[in-house]
């Protein structure tokens, strides 16, 4: 009776026998150990790598979007309400680059701190550093070239965006001084009538500032 108490526990302290008990226990360590269980709230790792060439891409696209612009802009120079439409879409352009590139910095900062915490390579005949380390020296320093050539493309590009929007301006302020010499109907002759009555009318005046 002592050894069938020993083994399985009675009913009456309402406890499970150990073999059953045993089994529970065996079964959450197995649900412990599987992929759904062990899932954390650990950000995924960013692959740095595939976010420059997406940028890269994005760019690439908005240099075709940007000569897009340039050549409806030339197409429609006597169209003011395609003007307007045409600004607003250089306006939304010059943004998204700029988006792009200000979606680097972060890298780019995470880089400089690292490069700080690393400190200087160590000086000729000073004892060299683990091949790690000097590796990543060189990982780091590759990719901040790349993000620096990357935010200089996107500044070209914002530049010539802004300039072409500016163009658009200048367009659309033409067309609307046209538009007001045709509503006036002020033509050269008048222009040239008005030029010469101002030229007596100074001549006069300057003769009576003389005569005084």
């Amino acid at each position: 009776m002592l050894a069938m108490r020993r083994v399985f526990l009675s009913n009456e302290d309402g406890l499970l026998p150990i073999s059953r008990l045993f089994s529970v226990l065996l079964a959450i360590v197995l649900l412990a150990a599987s992929p759904a269980f062990a899932q954390t709230a650990a950000a995924p790792v960013t692959d740095t790598a595939t976010q420059l060439e997406q940028a890269n891409t994005d760019l690439d696209r908005a240099g075709k979007q940007l000569a897009s612009i340039r050549e409806r802009v030339d197409k429609h120079q006597d169209d003011d309400t395609r003007l307007v439409d045409l600004k607003v879409e250089a306006e939304a352009l010059n943004r998204s680059i700029l988006a792009i590139s200000i979606a680097t910095r972060p890298r780019l900062d995470a880089i400089k701190a690292r490069q700080t915490e690393l400190g200087d390579p160590p000086a000729e005949g000073a004892p060299a550093e683990a091949d790690v380390v000097v590796e990543e020296r060189k990982k780091l320093a590759a990719e901040r070239n790349q993000i620096n050539a990357l935010t200089g493309e996107a500044e070209n590009l914002s530049i010539e965006a802004t300039k072409l929007s500016n163009r658009i301006t200048e367009i659309r302020r033409q067309l609307f001084t046209e538009a007001i010499l045709k509503r006036t109907d002020i033509s050269a002759d008048l222009f040239t009538e008005a030029t010469a009555a101002m030229a007596e009318e100074t001549q006069t005046l300057g003769r009576t500032i003389t005569a005084w």
